[in-house]
């Protein structure tokens, strides 16, 4: 039994899924839900930290998550909010997910996992065996101010789907804390690269 974590599908989002090298959305789409379930397993967790769709959504679409096997928790991002999961049936949200929080924590074997959408300053904890896992940035670095010293801190982990493609290259391909470590190291590693190149122009 595994559990996986993975932020940011944004399906049905024209400007993601050109970002993310996709001419076609429709391509970006199935490309993410079946990375999604060739993943995860039917007695795996998969925690989905936000923003799954944007601006738009389908219910068929939303529906085909029903394929994933195991448990899906939804938390809940700006765009669940704001746009469009409120207009979706209380049954088909129950179909598709076990649950659906704002934020969410949990133990990962040892690890106390501390999930939210947008970076928190007020769920992050000094602790060797805490982590904070948020989304909503991308692979943007943060602007404000307080974001800027939290994201920096080693236990809080960006689940973006862009950060595991950086290693993967497989786009809505979830991860393991463990394997978010990782994609973080490279991320941070290459971004870091990236600004000192820049600089030295």
């Amino acid at each position: 039994m595994a559990i996986y974590y993975l932020s940011d599908l944004h399906l049905l989002h024209r400007s993601v899924a050109l970002r993310r090298g996709f001419p076609l959305v429709q391509d970006h789409d199935r490309t993410v839900l079946e990375n999604l379930r060739r993943r995860v397993g039917a007695n795996d967790t998969l925690f989905l930290l936000g923003d799954l769709f944007a601006y738009v959504w389908d219910e068929a679409l939303l529906g085909q998550l029903q394929d994933v096997s195991g448990c899906t928790v939804l938390v809940q991002g700006n765009h669940e909010a704001r746009h469009w999961q409120h207009k979706a049936s209380s049954a088909l949200l129950s179909r598709v997910f076990a649950d659906i929080r704002e934020e969410a924590e949990i133990m990962d074997g040892d690890r106390l996992v501390r999930m939210c959408h947008e970076p928190r300053t007020d769920l992050y904890d000094e602790g060797e065996k805490t982590y904070l896992l948020y989304g909503h940035l991308h692979d943007q670095p943060p602007r404000r101010e307080d974001w800027k010293a939290l994201c920096a801190k080693p236990h809080v982990l960006n689940v973006s789907a862009e950060i595991s493609a950086y290693t993967t290259g497989r786009w809505g391909e979830p991860g393991t804390l463990d394997q978010w470590v990782f994609f973080n190291e490279v991320w941070k590693s290459r971004t870091a690269e990236r600004d000192k190149r820049l600089k030295e122009k």
